[in-house]
């Protein structure tokens, strides 16, 4: 009985250290709190923190909504990170999706949280290896009754 217990401890440790990850942890550099946004090295911004200078992308008119963006640092290899505010939109009433790409097709697409203590939107997109030169954020609003609406923005480099 003793070397059940010894086996079935070790196959515990075994699974826990798996579990929590290596030395290749892809959130080795920062910590998701409770809210599963919480970047050291930031400033609070009201439920979440992202470390990075912010910057405002501008507002678009897309269909009925006013889309307004602000990517947080500057786009670096690996991942983006955006806020985004849809006015005429009913609190977090929608899907929305962001990509990458140098056109309207769309590339790898990332679907953003609505974070409601802002009444935003926040999502971190795979950038990849390399970022074309002439890409843009292509953000898509899906309201609750199937209608969408794209609008793109310039990418801070």
């Amino acid at each position: 009985m003793s070397n059940f217990l010894r086996i079935a401890s070790l196959a515990l440790v075994s699974l826990t250290l798996v579990a929590c990850g290596g030395k290749d942890d892809p959130h080795k550099d920062h910590d998701h709190g409770p809210d599963g946004h919480t970047h050291t090295g930031g400033t609070n911004t009201g439920g979440h923190t992202h470390a990075g200078e912010h910057f405002n992308l501008g507002t678009v008119k897309a269909d009925k909504y006013e889309i307004e963006v602000e990517q947080i640092g500057k786009i670096e290899k690996g991942e983006g990170i955006l806020e985004i505010k849809v006015g005429g939109l009913e609190k977090g009433a929608a899907v929305v999706r962001v990509w990458i790409s140098s056109g309207s097709t769309k590339g790898t697409v990332a679907k953003a949280d609505y974070v409601a203590a802002e009444d935003a939107f926040d999502v971190h997109v795979d950038t990849g290896d390399a970022v074309a030169a002439d890409a843009k954020w292509w953000i898509e609003v899906e309201a609750t009754d199937g209608t969408k609406a794209t609008a793109s923005f310039d990418i801070k480099r």
